[in-house]
């Protein structure tokens, strides 16, 4: 569809002069002149854009109102032109469609550095207020409303933050499990008061959620666990920090560094009544706070543990030196689940195991496609052979699978840049014409590792694909031939 607008545009006939800016202004009026008719106008709207001819302005403002086309493209566009008349339009469309804010937010930029600051936008921020508060609102709709008020109003929009961290905005008001985006927000802006807050709410928090606290807090202040606030939950903590305590209390631990629940957590890591969930979270605390694990405990753990409570011992067993590292990880090969056996291979790989490449091809054979992006990762770090006969085999395979799982092959494209081989270069160039949309702004990468001047009549095929980052990615590489060939 490209090709033939392209080709349109071509075949017109040339104007009589350029504009002062070497501009063609004939190509704005045919693009104008064909939009509404032209069966993608999504591609017409892209190349006014990308024309950044100030006419173009009420013919986008148009296609923003257009429910047949795609709104972030047009704002993408809009960016390109640069004109402040637009933040008035775009700001109406983003109370509309606050689920745009992050594409709205990147035009704006392009149009005004200072767009924050402008009236047009500050003076529309009780309205993004009240759309977020609205007792009709579901769900859904408030939280891309409470997306773009932090994104488009990140100063005024703090005090929302507090509010649904203080509780002031909760649940009556229809506004629970907004929690974590208050507190991305706050740390975002690494505001302290927020601190005492989320120390608060990692106190109540379950061990599944204390994680997402605890980084707020490191991002606000590393230094967090020495504020007075985080002292006083730590005395609080006191009568809970026996044998007896649960995996949110020995998750807590973890998160203030209580170095004092030493000895309580030694007794629950090996205590055979204990769930193995338990014991490993124990543990993995114990790791946490600078104690060194015993080596034979952490085995008989591993081996009583289902496949959710081996990653924990897995992290003991890093802080290891690799002598005795290597014995405990072979036998959590042993355990049946993938996904273990998945992180049991990057910790061999950390420590240069020379088993790696022998246990990671058989695990290729074995695993499913979402796990063969991380087996792949692994083995691109080993410079056996096998290696390269199995990425051929792997790229073969997903050439098979189709579009819907072009993920797969840009694992093993992925790959392939990492070992940075010829031959697979070779490959890659053989089959790039099959390979989908998705996978060829990697492949270009890897390719022009080569410097293979005989692929620029390849890439200048790709100058006028559909797609913006096969453009822009064949463009580059053109480029970094020609420059390789001076």
């Amino acid at each position: 569809m490209r090709i033939g607008l392209v080709l349109a545009l071509l075949l017109a006939p040339p104007p009589a002069s350029s504009g002062p800016s070497g501009v063609d202004p004939s190509r704005f009026e045919r693009l104008a002149q064909m939009w509404k008719d032209h069966r993608d106008r999504n591609l017409v709207v892209e190349e006014i854009g990308l024309t950044g001819e100030k006419r173009g302005l009420p013919v986008l403002l148009e296609a923003l109102k257009d429910p047949g086309c795609d709104k972030r493209g047009v704002l993408e566009a809009l960016g390109r032109l640069r004109q402040r008349e637009a933040i008035p339009a775009i700001m109406e469309h983003l109370l509309s469609r606050p689920q745009d804010c992050y594409s709205g937010s990147r035009a704006l930029g392009r149009i005004d550095l200072d767009w924050r600051s402008r009236n047009e936008v500050t003076h529309t921020y009780p309205r993004f207020l009240e759309a977020f508060l609205a007792s009709k609102a579901d769900w859904g709709d408030r939280f891309y409303s409470l997306l773009a008020l932090f994104e488009l109003f990140p100063v005024q929009a703090k005090e929302v933050a507090f509010g649904i961290l203080e509780n002031r905005i909760g649940e009556s008001d229809g506004c629970s499990g907004f929690h974590s985006n208050a507190m991305e927000h706050l740390a975002t802006s690494k505001d302290p008061r927020a601190v005492p807050l989320i120390v608060e709410r990692l106190l109540a928090a379950e061990s599944y959620s204390q994680g997402e606290c605890v980084e707020a807090l490191d991002q606000i202040d590393p230094e967090w666990r020495r504020a007075r606030c985080a002292l006083d939950a730590v005395r609080r903590l006191g009568p809970r920090l026996t044998s007896a305590m649960d995996e949110d209390t020995i998750g807590l631990v973890k998160a203030f560094q209580i170095k004092g629940a030493a000895p309580a957590l030694v007794q629950v890591v090996p205590d055979e009544r204990r769930k193995p969930k338990i014991r490993a979270a124990a543990l993995d605390a114990l790791v946490s706070i600078g104690v060194s694990p015993n080596p034979s405990l952490v085995s008989t753990l591993m081996k009583s543990c289902d496949a959710a409570a081996v990653l924990p011992c897995l992290d003991a067993v890093r802080r290891l030196p690799a002598d005795a590292a290597v014995p405990l990880l072979m036998e959590a090969w042993k355990n049946p689940d993938s996904w273990v056996r998945l992180e049991v291979l990057g910790r061999l790989q950390q420590v240069d195991a020379p088993e790696v490449v022998d246990l990671g091809l058989s695990l290729l054979d074995q695993c499913s496609q979402y796990q063969t992006g991380g087996v792949l990762e692994i083995l691109a770090h080993c410079s056996d052979p096998r290696v390269r006969e199995a990425l051929c085999r792997q790229l073969d395979r997903s050439l098979k699978m189709g579009e819907d799982k072009a993920w797969v092959m840009a694992s093993v494209v992925s790959a392939m840049d990492e070992l940075d081989s010829p031959s697979l270069c070779q490959q890659l160039v053989d089959t790039f014409k099959s390979l989908p949309t998705y996978v060829k702004p990697g492949a270009i990468k890897v390719m022009v590792k080569t410097g293979d001047q005989g692929l620029i009549p390849l890439l200048q095929t790709e100058l006028a694909s559909p797609d913006s980052r096969v453009r822009a990615y064949a463009e580059w590489g053109i480029y970094c031939l020609r420059k390789q060939a001076r």
